[in-house]
């Protein structure tokens, strides 16, 4: 499934500054089984998977709530509808879904997870931390759940916390370009812009292809007076933006590069 967006665009003072990624959807699946009850559970839950991977929700939901009549005390059918609902907005079914998985099984470190994204979704970012908090606390080498974290923080402008995330998982995972974006982006709201320049070319080169970060890498330029380097910056984000087919991110950085040059 596609990798969550609860919080692409958002305003730092009054630039604009883009999110990319962040931690991804994943629907869980199990082996098949050739007796009874599990074998259809198993084709149900795997059919309603592919559909949603192909951007069906409406079809992977039936699936899944056929299943669910199946095996009402199955947490993974409830953790996998639950994700369906998540991507289609559907804020107050998913997170009963997932409530109801955590229920069933309360160590399914993803459910808190995803959760805590789609409360987040709903601008309950109080909630939203908490679940990133009992995951990480489930899986200390969560890294999506520490940058969902930091992003929470972010946001409730919680800087030092967002900070304090990203250095977390930076020790366990050193070369991960998410993490070294998302520390670049609060140094920007921090204004310690030559210190999230360092983050940002760090996302870089680990990711080449992570737009946003170019992105900010212009945001943090301008920031400085630096009219060129904004320019390239937003020039190179413009192209990958283009080429990965994010009308949105393609939309924000056209109107910073015309406002520059105005």
């Amino acid at each position: 499934m596609r990798q969550f967006q609860w919080w692409r665009l958002w305003v730092v003072g009054s630039l604009a500054v883009l999110l990319a990624g962040g931690c991804q959807l994943r629907l869980m699946t199990s082996p098949g089984s050739s007796q009874g009850l599990k074998a259809q559970r198993d084709q149900l839950n795997a059919q309603g998977v592919e559909k949603a991977q192909a951007g069906d929700y409406t079809g992977a939901i039936e699936l899944l709530t056929q299943a669910i009549a199946l095996m009402p005390q199955d947490a993974e059918l409830y953790y996998n509808r639950g994700s369906m609902y998540s991507d289609m907005g559907k804020t107050n079914e998913a997170i009963q879904d997932f409530t109801k998985a955590i229920q069933l099984n309360p160590k399914l470190v993803n459910a808190y997870n995803n959760r805590g994204i789609t409360y987040a979704r709903g601008n309950n970012y109080a909630q939203a931390i908490a679940d990133f908090s009992q995951a990480i606390q489930l899986d200390p080498n969560f890294a999506e759940a520490y940058i969902n974290r930091a992003k929470a923080h972010r946001i409730q402008g919680n800087y030092q916390a967002a900070l304090a995330d990203c250095n977390a998982i930076l020790k366990r995972q050193p070369d991960l370009a998410q993490a070294y974006y998302q520390r670049g982006s609060t140094r920007i709201a921090l204004k310690d812009y030559r210190q999230a320049l360092k983050d940002l070319d760090n996302a870089i080169r680990y990711n080449p292809q992570l737009a946003a970060a170019y992105a900010q890498k212009g945001v943090a330029h301008r920031a400085l007076g630096e009219r060129q380097q904004a320019l390239e910056a937003w020039q190179q984000a413009a192209q990958l933006f283009q080429k990965q087919g994010d009308q949105d991110g393609l939309a924000q950085v056209t109107r910073l590069t015309q406002q520059l040059v105005r």
